[in-house]
């Protein structure tokens, strides 16, 4: 009669053990919160920080063998945007930083809300999927430096941008629309370009300001950026699960129909813009 007395108690033991094991749960949304704007504030705080540390020996935008100036004698970045200029190089700093904007949130936004499109049904994608996914998701920051070292023997800057942008909203687009796993991986390989952009804008950027305002323009691309990723997380995430209803891929057209802003802002300003704006500096002896 022993026998089966152990037996159960035996049987009953491991029951037990599950109640030691289990974790604590709490709400893990704000954590997250918290944890992405910490992330999204430490490239613009970094970069401001190196800024005033630099600046404080070699002197705010220059000035350091000019005298009477320092960093509260006026925003260097406000002056960037505000201060006269010929041939509306002003205008141009704007809308540039304007496309620098859009083109950002988009990609971080759409980065964002993949990961769990791709877990959802239709598609219902395993770990191993998830993976060849990532990878897929990270082959641009190769791609893009590869395609825009070649491009630039036969297409101006201007051209290689639209083309970025063209496959970009073509692949949001087939993401939109995906349903099964091969168009997944058609949207990926669409993106190919999707990173030849802001390196692009961004070397027009440096080309509309003069040597001293270098460090202001640094500074404001790095404010553009970090603004860009925080809007980025906050649109997508809360657009993705409010539009479940209707349409799934929903956020994946509205990025593709923004992308549409930098195309035709790249486009006027390529046509409008003085040749003079974009020559190089001038070697000093």
């Amino acid at each position: 009669m022993e026998r089966p007395e152990r037996s159960a108690s035996s049987a009953g033991a491991p029951r037990s053990r599950p109640a030691a094991k289990v974790l604590f749960r709490g709400p893990v949304g704000p954590i997250l919160f918290l944890a992405n704007f910490a992330l999204v504030l430490q490239g613009p705080l970094t970069t401001q920080y190196l800024w005033h540390r630099f600046s404080a020996d070699l002197g705010y935008n220059g000035t350091h063998d000019r005298g009477g100036c320092s960093n509260h004698s006026a925003n260097p970045i406000m002056q960037l945007y505000t201060a006269p200029a010929p041939d509306k190089s002003r205008k141009h700093l704007a809308l540039y930083s304007l496309v620098i904007f859009v083109v950002i949130t988009v990609h971080f936004g759409a980065q964002d809300i993949l990961t769990i499109y791709e877990l959802s049904r239709p598609l219902c994608w395993d770990s191993k999927l998830i993976g060849y996914g990532s990878a897929a998701r990270h082959l641009p920051y190769f791609t893009s430096l590869l395609g825009l070292w070649l491009m630039r023997f036969c297409l101006t800057d201007t051209w290689v941008a639209e083309i970025g942008l063209a496959f970009n909203i073509l692949g949001m687009v087939v993401f939109a629309f995906a349903t099964i796993t091969p168009l997944m991986f058609t949207g990926y390989g669409l993106l190919f370009l999707s990173l030849v952009i802001t390196p692009i804008v961004r070397a027009k950027l440096s080309k509309l300001v003069s040597k001293s305002e270098q460090g202001a323009l640094f500074s404001a691309v790095a404010c553009v950026n970090g603004l860009a990723m925080l809007m980025a997380s906050s649109i997508f995430n809360s657009l993705y699960p409010a539009t479940l209803n209707f349409m799934k891929g929903f956020p994946f057209l509205l990025g593709a129909g923004l992308l549409f802003i930098p195309a035709i802002l790249i486009g006027i300003l390529g046509k409008t813009e003085p040749r003079s704006e974009f020559q190089q500096f001038p070697q000093s002896p």
